[in-house]
């Protein structure tokens, strides 16, 4: 009859409606779960992002570093360079000055005496070679005193050529694990 043909279609489409519903509340389970799977890997990639950022901060800081202590280096040997040159000359001045010290010691002082042209410049003439003589040791002193700093001079120069062969080491180690280096006045990093 019609009724139980309009009971079977009531049954038929209330099964449909509960299939439906079903598939719906699974639906909206799998919408949930690739919703929490979505905001956990926004989560991973923002410690991503922040971990990138500290690497790239390390890597820029490296740079800045053997920037700094290469031209610390190329200073210090510049100065170095500098340094020694100003003490050849001297040097070689003073070495000039004890050759004709000698030979006014191997009898050049006795011609000396013999130009005299009067009394006071014989009496005077041991005077004039204690100047000379003290000049000498002044000059001498100074010497020594040139040669200690350059010593120090070096060392501080190899200290910073250290220093910046280990700032090399570590942007090398940085490079080497794949990463590059870039030095960045104003850094943005993706998100």
């Amino acid at each position: 009859s019609k009724k139980d043909e309009l009971s079977a279609k009531q049954n038929q489409a209330q099964q449909a409606y509960n299939e439906a519903q079903q598939e719906l509340e699974e639906l909206q389970n799998q919408q949930s779960e690739t919703q929490s799977q979505i905001d956990q890997l926004q989560g991973q990639s923002a410690e991503v992002a922040a971990q990138l950022s500290g690497i790239y901060t390390a890597l820029q800081e490296a740079q800045r570093a053997l920037d700094e202590r290469t031209a610390a280096a190329e200073q210090a040997a510049q100065a170095l360079a500098d340094k020694q040159a100003e003490y050849d000359a001297s040097l070689a001045c003073c070495k000039s000055q004890m050759g004709a010290m000698q030979l006014l010691n191997g009898g050049g002082s006795i011609t000396l005496l013999m130009q005299a042209r009067s009394l006071y410049e014989m009496l005077t003439f041991a005077e004039t070679l204690r100047e000379l003589a003290d000049h000498n040791s002044a000059a001498l002193a100074q010497l020594n005193a040139e040669a200690e700093a350059l010593d120090t001079a070096r060392a501080e120069a190899q200290a910073a050529a250290d220093e910046a062969e280990a700032a090399r080491a570590a942007v090398e180690a940085v490079r080497a694990m794949g990463l590059r280096v870039a030095l960045a006045t104003n850094p943005i990093f993706p998100r």
